[in-house]
């Protein structure tokens, strides 16, 4: 009897690996893990960053002086949508106020809040040329502070918003100049 037998058959060489795919594979193990180790130190600064405060709200104000008269502004500096906002304007004058009293800022940083209360209500208000214009009629004393309560609106770009403001009484005026940065 005549035994066939086949010879045995050839080893799949596609499934085997070298030493160097093994080497290879060492390398892009090390980039891999060097790359998270890099996400997760980045992860962990954005953590730490947001825990102390780091990307909150914050507010700021500024202030000028010309020949008696002092105005100083309080607004928030960082903000976002829907966050409680609230906007001041100082006024001191030696000697008292002599007469009416305007604060005259742009129209488009004003749009910025979502006004809850002004206080105190100003007497006339005026809107010429993107600017509005409150009138006090003779504040008593030698201080004046306008406040306006809100939020930012809900709709308003991320981005800076300018703004400038003036305050004129007594023949003599100051100009202040500020600006919000609003979030997404």
């Amino acid at each position: 009897m005549i035994s066939t037998t086949s010879p045995p058959a050839a080893a799949d060489t596609s499934t085997t690996s070298t030493t160097s795919d093994a080497i290879g594979d060492l390398t892009a193990l090390k980039r891999g893990r060097a790359g998270r180790r890099v996400a997760a130190v980045l992860l962990w600064v954005f953590a730490v960053s947001a825990a102390i405060g780091a990307f909150g709200i914050r507010s700021a104000g500024v202030s000028s002086a010309a020949s008696g008269i002092r105005a100083q502004a309080h607004f928030p500096r960082v903000s976002r949508p829907g966050e409680p906002a609230n906007w001041s304007v100082q006024v001191d004058n030696q000697g008292g106020f002599r007469g009416d009293l305007t604060v005259t800022t742009n129209d488009s940083y004003l749009a910025l809040f979502d006004q809850n209360n002004i206080d105190p209500q100003p007497d006339e208000t005026d809107i010429v040329g993107g600017r509005v214009t409150w009138t006090f009629h003779q504040p008593s004393g030698d201080s004046f502070e306008v406040q306006l309560d809100g939020n930012i609106d809900s709709n308003a770009h991320a981005g800076r918003h300018r703004a400038t403001t003036t305050v004129a009484v007594d023949g003599k005026s100051v100009t202040l100049h500020y600006s919000t940065w609003t979030a997404p």
